[in-house]
């Protein structure tokens, strides 16, 4: 079981063990337009997962949610009470489906991550700054 905090640690939550690559819709780096902004970075990892692999532990009700433009996409959530941003869902393209952030998990957890939330992938939209030659996924 994998856990992860938010920057205080008032919200905490689990990510079960995908046990195959159904579980794992997309695993890697973004650097579109939206994340840039919303996470205040260059790139970021992201790892989208099937819902039911993910569970909030504690501080759930400290989670808040955003959405830019009401009835689309993307929904980010993010802890009230320092900020960090928790997910990220897609509900119309990717249904059933959570982003979470590798960066929160614990450190054990980021050191030992399972083999299918390993970054295989770069966001190529075209909104994408960064030339993917810089992201390179090389062993």
């Amino acid at each position: 079981m994998i856990e992860g905090q938010c920057y205080c640690g008032e919200v905490r939550f689990t990510v079960a063990e995908p046990s195959s690559k159904a579980d794992v819709v997309f695993a890697g780096y973004c650097h579109c337009l939206s994340c840039r902004r919303a996470h205040a970075a260059p790139v970021y990892q992201v790892a989208y997962l099937k819902e039911h692999l993910f569970a909030y532990t504690a501080g759930e009700e400290l989670v808040k949610h955003f959405r830019k433009v009401e009835g689309k996409d993307p929904v980010r959530s993010f802890c009230s009470n320092c900020g960090s941003k928790l997910t990220i869902q897609y509900a119309q393209s990717m249904p059933g489906c959570i982003g979470t952030f590798p960066a929160l998990y614990d450190e054990a957890s980021q050191k030992n991550l399972p083999e299918l939330l390993k970054p295989s992938k770069v966001n190529e939209r075209e909104s994408c700054v960064l030339d993917n030659d810089v992201l390179k996924l090389g062993k």
